[in-house]
C-alpha cells in the first residue's frame, strides 16, 4: 500500500502545520504492480458501532492462512480496531488447512 497524504496543503491544514516549513517527498514504489494488487473484499457493514464484525476475523483469517509464509498489511481505520484485532490474532498459530 501506500503512504500517501494526499494533498500537502488540505494535510497540512488537517493537522495544524505550516505548509511553507513542511517537506512533501514523493517517492515511487519499488515493488512492481503485479505484485501489490489492491483487493476489495467486503464482508460487512463496518460503520461506527458495528465494527466488530466476526464475518471480518473470518476473512483475515482465511487470508493469513493463504498466505501464511508472506508479509502483508491490514488496513483499519482506528487505533481502537487496530488493538482489537491484533488481541484476537496475537497468540493464535496458523496452520494450513
Amino acid at each position: 500500500m501506500t503512504g500517501t497524504l494526499g494533498n500537502k496543503d488540505k494535510f497540512c491544514y488537517w493537522i495544524g502545520i505550516n505548509p511553507d516549513e513542511t517537506y512533501y517527498i514523493y517517492v515511487k514504489s519499488p515493488f512492481p504492480k503485479k505484485n501489490r494488487p489492491i483487493i476489495r473484499d467486503y464482508v460487512g457493514n463496518m460503520k461506527r458501532g458495528n465494527w466488530k464484525n466476526v464475518n471480518g476475523l473470518y476473512k483475515i483469517e482465511e487470508i493469513l492462512h493463504k498466505h501464511k509464509n508472506e508479509k502483508g498489511v491490514i488496513h483499519v481505520s482506528s487505533n481502537q480496531q487496530a488493538w482489537w484485532l491484533f488481541s484476537i490474532f496475537q497468540w493464535k498459530t496458523f496452520v494450513p488447512n
